[in-house]
């Protein structure tokens, strides 16, 4: 079966702007303002702001980066790579980083991020055991992440 291609193509532009904020001379944006995409939060601080809890019932901006990470890894699995190492609630253990592991962490959610987009914006053979709302589940997950990052940052 094969998406719509108008369909797949706003799927990839509503991903996009989730990860990359608005492009550049775009005048509109669907749900962010000017480049405050996960890419520009995780850029917006350093390991220490990352890994400040803002109160002992919220996690730490570094928890969402490790949890986003294993969201795109499992999100990679439809293109056939293996499945992301732990658990959905063991993606959210780590709370505090180092600066190496900070700079490694944005690293492989960019070249995850790459690999889904590239995935996503290119794949024309989709099969049975794909849905329209297994194509679309990543962008409302990452939606939710990027508000609790922009939230997260107003406190560190």
């Amino acid at each position: 079966m094969e998406p719509d291609r108008a369909f797949q193509d706003a799927a990839v532009i509503l991903f996009r702007e989730a990860f990359e904020g608005i492009p550049a001379g775009q005048n509109y944006t669907w749900f962010v303002q000017g480049k405050e995409g996960i890419f520009d939060a995780l850029n917006s601080t350093d390991s220490s702001g990352a890994s400040k809890q803002p109160t002992d019932r919220c996690t730490s901006l570094a928890a969402h980066a490790f949890h986003l990470l294993f969201t795109l890894r499992n999100a990679n699995t439809s293109q056939g790579l293996p499945e992301p190492d732990g658990t959905w609630e063991s993606s959210w253990s780590k709370e505090a980083v180092t600066e190496s592991e900070w700079d490694e962490l944005k690293t492989e959610i960019r070249q995850e991020y790459d690999l889904y987009i590239g995935w996503l914006s290119s794949n024309h053979e989709w099969n049975a055991d794909e849905s329209f709302e297994g194509l679309l589940a990543p962008l409302p997950h990452v939606a939710y992440h990027l508000g609790a990052m922009r939230q997260i940052l107003k406190t560190i």
